[in-house]
């Protein structure tokens, strides 16, 4: 069972690549030019978002600032205690910078 969603996994992975690699083009059109600004912004907002929610959590390290995020209700779910958070607001801001983008080059 486990190396079945292990290969699913791995299949999804290479889609996400393959369609990125896709949608950056390699010709040098119009079109193409859009499209790597778009996926450039994209991946600029994602960090910019990752060390925005790094600023908060360690924040929420100083004493008077304890009660800023309370980390204590996310981290009893495995997945966010896990990292999953990191993946979360990653994907999140991938999609907000994306979206932002695409409506500003159309």
């Amino acid at each position: 069972m486990n190396i079945i969603l292990v290969i699913i996994a791995g299949l999804v992975i290479f889609a996400a690549i393959y369609s990125t690699k896709r949608l950056s083009g390699d010709e040098s059109s119009q079109e193409d030019e859009r499209q790597k600004r778009i996926l450039k912004d994209a991946a600029l907002s994602s960090w910019q978002l990752l060390m925005l929610y790094a600023f908060f959590r360690l924040m929420n390290l100083l004493p008077f600032m304890n009660e800023l995020v309370d980390p204590s209700k996310i981290q009893t779910i495995a997945f966010f205690s896990n990292g999953g958070d990191i993946l979360l607001v990653a994907m999140i801001g991938y999609l907000m910078g994306a979206m932002i983008s695409y409506f500003r080059y159309s």
